[in-house]
């Protein structure tokens, strides 16, 4: 994959999805960073609590996601550590443990942090349980939830001053006068001043503020 030419050169991008904290040994990750520098790579904690991890049958705990987010981090990839509301078996002591593993991934390297809300899969292991609630009818879902908006805001926080090559998409459907515009590679939804013969562009821009958990403002 990464000697088709159009990655070679960066025009196209590779994204490592959804790695099992289990098969991230220190070869594995130096191996992917030799190869993938610089691209983002999803590990799983879904829940903070390791009695609650081996309940679930998960073959890794947090304490395993943790560390493969640190070998990821060191071997030059750009991890990103996604967790779920609502499992079976949720609880206040799960609730402030995952709370605790959020915060300890984004320590250990995490850019982002992901929350899922649980849904029942037919034909799964837990296909007979019902989904969980939105996070606004859970309060235990919804520490989650705020806890989650909390880093991500903090960790936009980090692109404030740094330059993004970036190609506009679109107008925003709400603010007047600014355009959606996405990374070339990887970073976050920046806003733009602009007009819409700016649409499909690729520019240069600075960020200059967060906006929200998800979004930052930008300068061409």
């Amino acid at each position: 994959v990464s000697s088709i030419p159009e990655v070679a050169k960066g025009d196209a991008v590779i994204m490592l999805e959804n790695v099992k904290p289990c098969l991230v040994s220190q070869e594995v990750a130096e191996l992917l960073g030799d190869y993938f520098r610089g691209s983002p790579v999803s590990i799983g904690v879904e829940t903070g609590s390791e009695e609650h991890s081996r309940s679930l049958g998960r073959p890794s705990g947090p304490r395993e996601a943790i560390r493969a987010i640190r070998l990821l981090k060191k071997a030059g990839l750009r991890p990103q550590a996604y967790f779920i509301h609502g499992l079976p078996g949720q609880s206040s002591k799960t609730v402030s443990e995952t709370i605790r593993a959020m915060e300890e991934a984004v320590k250990a390297g995490a850019e982002r942090i992901i929350l899922y809300r649980f849904r029942s899969l037919p034909m799964s292991a837990f296909g007979d349980m019902p989904s969980g609630p939105p996070a606004a009818r859970d309060p235990l879902s919804s520490k989650l939830v705020e806890k989650a908006r909390e880093l991500n805001k903090a960790l936009k926080a980090r692109w404030v001053g740094k330059r993004v090559e970036v190609v506009v998409a679109c107008r925003h459907p709400r603010r007047e006068g600014y355009l959606v515009a996405y990374p070339m590679k990887h970073g976050p939804v920046v806003l733009l001043r602009g007009s819409e013969g700016l649409i499909g562009a690729v520019l240069t821009v600075r960020i200059t503020s967060v906006i929200s958990e998800r979004v930052v403002l930008g300068k061409v």
